[in-house]
């Protein structure tokens, strides 16, 4: 979970911790208050028929899966990606990485965001 501040840029770095020189940064994405939105949108649309604390649940379960071994499945994973909120961002350095996120519930008191 992240504390949200209204009107800062969320920069995630991501890391390549294996390295034997120590954590490598293999790049960064940052993200402003409005793309942030963008995804909490894409998050409360996704899957519909599906409970709306469920949503978290099943964008860990979807990162979790082995990775795809045809075209094919490789489509319908990333298909699966999109319809839990997730977007693909290109990252500083190159390549890219697929982030979803979901805001947590008012009602719990928590001015919180989570983020896979």
């Amino acid at each position: 979970s992240v504390e949200w501040r209204p009107n800062t840029m969320l920069r995630i770095e991501v890391r390549d911790i294996s390295s034997a020189f120590g954590g490598v940064s293999l790049g960064s994405v940052s993200l402003d208050d409005s793309a942030l939105e963008r995804h909490f949108m894409l998050s409360r649309e996704a899957n519909p028929h599906v409970r709306r604390n469920s949503v978290p649940v099943m964008q860990i379960v979807q990162m979790s899966t082995p990775p795809p071994r045809t075209v094919a499945q490789e489509q319908q994973q990333i298909k699966q990606l999109k319809d839990l909120g997730f977007e693909q961002h290109r990252l500083t350095d190159g390549g890219a990485i697929w982030l979803a996120f979901h805001e947590q519930a008012e009602d719990a008191g928590l001015d919180e965001i989570s983020c896979c």
